[in-house]
C-alpha cells in the first residue's frame, strides 16, 4: 500500500495540476470563443478522442503488468508498440476525417476535426510510454510530462484569443502540448533500468496485439458510451447547444482524474501481488476502494449542490445557464 501511496502521490499531483491548468483554459478558450465557436471545438474533440482510445490497440495495458513483471521486456514491448500504434494512427487518423465528413459536420468542424487528429496519436503515444514508467512504478517523469504538457497552452493560447484567433488556433496549440508529453518522456525513456537489461526475445505482434484487443474494446467501448451523446447532439442541435454540453461535460472531468489515477498507481503493485501474495492483494485491493470512496463521495455532494455557483463563476450564467442542469 505504500507504494500505492507513493506512486499515487506524484501521479495525483501531476494530474491535479494538469487539471487545474486545462480547467483554467478551458474557461479563457470558452469565454474568449463563445458558446458556439467552443461548441464546434468540443465535438471535434469528442470524434478524436473516441477513436484516440483505440490508437494503441490497448498496449499501454498490456505493457504495464508484463513490464512490472519482467522489466527486460521493456525494449522489445516499445519497438512492437510502436510500430503498431504509428500503422492503427494513421488509420484511425484517415477514420475520424470520413467520419466528420459523412457525419455532414460544418467545414469548420472537419478543419478542427483534422487538427486534434494529430493531437490524437500524439496522446496515445505519449499514454504508452507513459506505461513503461507506471510498470517500473516511476511516475515522476508522465507527471512532470503532463503538466508541461498542459501549462505551455495556456500562455500561448491566450495572446492567440486576445489577437482574434480562434478554434483552430487554440487546437493546434492543443496538439503542441501534446507533442510536448511525448518529447519528455521520450528523452527520459531510457533512463529506466528494464531497458539496461539484456532483452529476450521480441514479442510476437499478433500475439501482442490479441492481448490488447480486450483493453481496446473495452476502452473504446467505454468512451463510446461516454461520448456517443455529443456526437448525435452535434448532428440534432446547434453549435451553442454542444458548448453547453461542452462546459458541463469538461467540469466533470476535471474531477475524474482521482479514480483514473488511483487506478494507474495501483496496477503495477497488483500486478505483482497476484503473482506473489494473493492474500496482500486482496487487502490491497480493499483498501483501494475505501480510499477512492473517502476522497469522491463528498466531491460528488459538493457538485450536485454547487453547480449552478460553479457555473456562474467558471462560465457565467448568461451565456452557459443551460449548463447548470447538466
Amino acid at each position: 500500500l505504500i507504494s500505492i501511496v507513493r506512486s499515487w502521490s506524484l501521479l495525483a499531483g501531476g494530474q491535479v495540476v494538469s487539471s487545474v491548468i486545462s480547467l483554467v483554459m478551458m474557461v479563457v478558450v470558452s469565454r474568449s470563443l463563445g458558446d458556439q465557436d467552443f461548441g464546434r471545438l468540443y465535438l471535434a474533440w469528442s470524434l478524436t478522442l473516441i477513436a484516440g482510445v483505440a490508437v494503441d490497440l490497448g498496449l499501454s495495458q498490456v505493457v504495464t503488468p508484463a513490464v512490472a513483471r519482467q522489466p527486460a521486456l521493456s525494449g522489445p514491448y516499445l519497438r512492437t508498440s510502436l510500430i503498431v500504434l504509428g500503422l492503427l494512427g494513421a488509420g484511425l487518423y484517415v477514420l475520424v476525417l470520413v467520419a466528420a465528413a459523412v457525419l455532414g459536420y460544418a467545414p469548420e468542424i472537419q478543419l478542427l476535426t483534422a487538427i486534434l487528429g494529430v493531437r490524437m496519436v500524439a496522446e496515445a503515444a505519449a499514454q504508452l510510454l507513459a506505461a513503461f514508467f507506471q510498470a517500473h512504478e516511476r511516475m515522476l517523469v508522465p507527471s512532470v510530462a503532463r503538466v508541461a504538457g498542459s501549462a505551455i497552452t495556456l500562455p500561448l493560447v491566450m495572446p492567440l484569443l486576445a489577437a482574434g484567433y480562434g478554434a483552430a488556433a487554440v487546437a493546434i496549440v492543443m496538439v503542441a502540448g501534446a507533442g510536448l508529453r511525448v518529447v519528455v518522456e521520450a528523452a527520459a525513456l531510457r533512463g529506466l533500468p528494464g531497458f539496461k537489461l539484456p532483452p529476450p526475445p521480441p514479442p510476437k505482434w499478433r500475439a501482442l496485439a490479441g492481448e490488447g484487443v480486450p483493453f481496446m474494446t473495452a476502452a473504446v467501448l467505454g468512451t463510446l458510451v461516454y461520448k456517443i451523446d455529443v456526437l448525435v447532439l452535434g448532428s440534432m442541435a446547434d453549435d451553442a447547444t454542444v458548448g453547453w454540453y461542452g462546459a458541463a461535460t469538461r467540469t466533470m472531468d476535471a474531477f475524474i482524474v482521482i479514480p483514473l489515477v488511483l487506478t494507474a498507481a495501483t496496477l503495477p503493485v497488483l500486478s505483482r501481488l497476484w503473482i506473489d501474495a494473493r492474500s496482500d492483494f486482496d487487502v490491497t485491493t480493499r483498501r483501494t476502494l475505501e480510499l477512492l470512496l473517502i476522497i469522491t463521495v463528498p466531491l460528488v455532494v459538493m457538485l450536485v449542490v454547487l453547480a449552478d455557483r460553479i457555473i456562474d463563476f467558471l462560465f457565467t450564467l448568461g451565456s452557459y445557464g443551460p449548463a447548470v442542469p447538466i
